[in-house]
């Protein structure tokens, strides 16, 4: 192999992250569900070898949006309607929809698992 495709391959290659410990640390800023979120879907891929540094982000993007959708969920389960009343007696949304829609489209997206991204994994 000449010098030059040495150099493609090393491009080719994924970095590691390098943790002496082998473990993939989520960010100190995690609570409550988007903690419990990371530690339940991080190991899989850190064993498997597939986590880099630059999936971080998109872990705790991930994390912080369904820690979101669970708390516009529990909000629309304790108001028990989707709808309220204006002063004006119009009916609108619940505050919590956006929010928990905005998880339904969004975290799944984030981890490449709709649409055409699914299909290049």
């Amino acid at each position: 192999m000449n010098n030059r495709q040495q150099s493609q391959a090393g491009r080719n290659k994924r970095p590691h992250h390098s943790d002496p410990c082998g473990a993939f640390q989520g960010p100190t800023h995690l609570k409550g569900e988007a903690l419990t979120e990371w530690n339940r879907v991080v190991p899989l891929p850190e064993r498997m070898g597939k986590l880099t540094e630059l999936d971080r982000v998109t872990l705790t993007l991930y994390c912080e949006t369904w820690q979101m959708y669970l708390e516009a969920q529990a909000e629309l389960t304790r108001a028990g309607t989707l709808y309220h009343k204006t002063k004006n007696g119009y009916l609108t949304p619940h505050t919590a929809i956006g929010p928990r829609n905005k998880g339904d489209h969004c975290a799944p997206a984030l981890l490449g698992l709709t649409g055409p991204l699914a299909a290049r994994s």
